[in-house]
């Protein structure tokens, strides 16, 4: 069984039409942008011929037809929500966990954005340095502060939404654990 797919993969894969358990195994192309789709097995070239005379270039997906994928086309498996990186980025998240976790263990998560494609890339390692890493916010430009901050508050304000109710159900707000 592969990754769950994110709500993005089954918004994209519930347009595709005209599959069934014969095709398990087969691979399906679509494309992401004019809903044209292959049919299963059949082998095109990577770019959409009904967006091919758009001005950009219009790459088709593929996915191989599975029992689950059937499933998901017709609601039977539960989604796994997730978030892109990018997001995780934009919103603060990985600011804050390198921020508040990492960077004073001396690590820090890094993103690599190539082509608008987001990706974890590394975890730097500096444990031997005594200081950690850090992001030298106080010698920044006002607008980078301004960035920071408003990650920061939207980041707390997350956590605040969260605290009373992981509170309720697991008695902290960061999992306890417990003693042999």
């Amino acid at each position: 069984m592969h990754e769950p797919y994110t709500h993005t993969d089954i918004d994209r894969l519930k347009r595709l039409t005209n599959i069934s358990e014969k095709d398990i195994g087969k691979r399906i192309m679509y494309c992401q942008e004019c809903l044209f789709q292959g049919k299963p097995g059949e082998v095109m070239n990577s770019f959409c011929p009904d967006c091919k005379n758009r001005q950009h270039e219009v790459r088709l997906m593929y996915v191989v037809i599975s029992k689950e994928l059937i499933d998901i086309i017709h609601q039977e498996v539960p989604i796994k929500k997730t978030l892109s990186i990018k997001e995780f980025r934009e919103k603060g998240y990985l600011q804050e966990l390198n921020r508040t976790f990492l960077h004073p263990l001396g690590l820090a998560l890094t993103v690599q954005i190539e082509n608008g494609e987001e990706t974890f890339s590394q975890i730097w390692d500096s444990r031997d340095d005594p200081e950690g890493i850090y992001y030298d916010l106080k010698n920044s430009k006002p607008d980078r502060l301004a960035s920071f901050r408003q990650k920061e508050r939207f980041v707390k304000d997350q956590l605040n939404l969260k605290n009373s109710v992981r509170i309720l159900q697991i008695g902290s707000v960061i999992e306890k654990i417990p003693k042999l």
